[in-house]
């Protein structure tokens, strides 16, 4: 219904599906891209910092913020000629994507143009407004989110106010070995959770 998943009839190319089960209830459809289109697929690898080194390059900040998009991945549009490669597999059917879906393995890599730049600008502004990270409250409850990639995981543990708004405290991700790339999305997902 949101226009994300188109049903086809034919494609050269048939991904089978991984259904993901969020904490709320939901859903995230994955695609295992590693036996369909990975495979043929050039790597760009940039290693993720360790914690203690982006810790080294804030010293001296005065305001700290971490962004994590809703459906980081659902947000990048697929090109027309490109889709078909994406196309799932599922029990109703074939479905070609119109965004960019989870398990592509070089999703993250884009080209840097003015309209990133003009974004990036926004986004920065936003950073410096009042979102910082939080000083530990030990009388609030604590959250801890994850989340994991085919090459990484990461967390962020916040604390709830009682008004329900909730706040950062830490922020941390590594990057995947070669095994643990190879691990399922939901054994990567719960790696993220014991990192």
């Amino acid at each position: 219904e949101d226009g994300v998943l188109i049903k086809v009839n034919q494609s050269n190319w048939a991904t089978p599906v991984v259904a993901i089960f969020k904490p709320s209830g939901g859903v995230r459809l994955c695609g295992d891209y590693s036996v369909t289109l990975n495979p043929e697929l050039v790597i760009d690898k940039h290693p993720l910092p360790t914690i203690d080194e982006l810790f080294a390059d804030m010293a001296g900040g005065q305001r700290f913020t971490k962004l994590d998009l809703s459906q980081a991945y659902l947000q990048l549009e697929v090109r027309e000629e490109d889709r078909e490669l994406l196309t799932l597999s599922t029990h109703l059917g074939l479905y070609t994507p119109t965004r960019l879906m989870y398990g592509v393995a070089p999703a993250v890599a884009i080209k840097w143009d003015n309209k990133c730049e003009k974004a990036w600008l926004k986004v920065r502004e936003e950073m410096l407004s009042n979102k910082f990270l939080d000083h530990y409250n030990p009388n609030l409850e604590l959250r801890l989110a994850t989340d994991a990639s085919p090459v990484g995981v990461g967390a962020c543990l916040s604390q709830v106010y009682p008004d329900g708004i909730e706040k950062p405290l830490q922020y941390a991700s590594r990057s995947l070995t070669k095994t643990q790339r190879n691990y399922t999305q939901m054994d990567r997902e719960a790696y993220g959770i014991i990192f």
